[in-house]
């Protein structure tokens, strides 16, 4: 996965990661970010605080609030996966089995949400933008019917203004 390396995981993506993990451990992901000490949770934030040290860009303080924990939290957490990974057997399978959902499962699905996300938000621009043009169309035509009530005579004496976006028409006498 060197392609996201260098890349700064974000809260939305981490929370997606914790979905992600939490539904592959049948676990709730706040239990990711939670106190608990039971030890297959703290295997799991383990295993993550590593994903992130190994695959992104991120400071030891900012993977810290991702987890509400202090960088030397992360530091030791990093140091203890070191250990149990080169002296368990079963951690490094245990480990081995998490890096390979994160590989197909979770970090597609990250690629993806990055992908889409920006997409949305310009599908969600765009449609406010034709809302703003059926408003200037419908206040086009407004503009339209309250000059024809008027008559050649009053037409001369006749002020608009355009105020807060809205059309202002004052008959002025002369």
């Amino acid at each position: 996965m060197k392609e996201a390396k260098r890349r700064k995981l974000n809260k939305k993506n981490f929370t997606l990661m914790t979905v992600l993990f939490a539904r592959y451990f049948n676990i709730e992901k706040d239990v990711i970010t939670s106190t608990s000490r039971r030890s297959e949770i703290v295997r799991l934030r383990e295993y993550i605080i590593h994903l992130i040290l190994k695959e992104y860009d991120n400071t030891l303080e900012e993977i810290g609030a991702f987890f509400k924990k202090d960088h030397t939290s992360i530091i030791h957490s990093r140091n203890m996966f070191s250990e149990h990974y080169e002296k368990e057997i079963s951690y490094k399978k245990s480990f081995d089995k998490f890096w390979d959902y994160y590989e197909k499962q979770v970090y597609p699905e990250i690629i993806a949400y990055e992908t889409f996300t920006p997409i949305i938000s310009l599908k969600k621009t765009i449609n406010e933008l034709k809302r703003v043009e059926i408003k200037i169309a419908n206040l086009r035509k407004r503009k339209f019917e309250l000059l024809n009530q008027i008559n050649e005579e009053q037409l001369n004496n006749v002020l608009i203004s355009n105020k807060d976006s809205k059309v202002i028409i004052k008959i002025v006498n002369s």
